[in-house]
């Protein structure tokens, strides 16, 4: 099928946006697991 790229940052926010940015490990890995048991292949940077 298809490859899905994963973009992964240690950044807890970018610039001078008071925002967060990031997810969980556990967020990750989540997406991961369903879109592997969908059938494609996934890749990380």
């Amino acid at each position: 099928m298809g490859k899905i790229l994963v973009v992964l940052t240690n950044q807890t926010q970018y610039g001078y946006q008071p925002e967060a940015t990031g997810l969980w490990l556990g967020e990750a890995t989540e997406f991961v697991k369903v879109v592997q048991d969908a059938g494609f292949t996934v890749d990380y940077i």
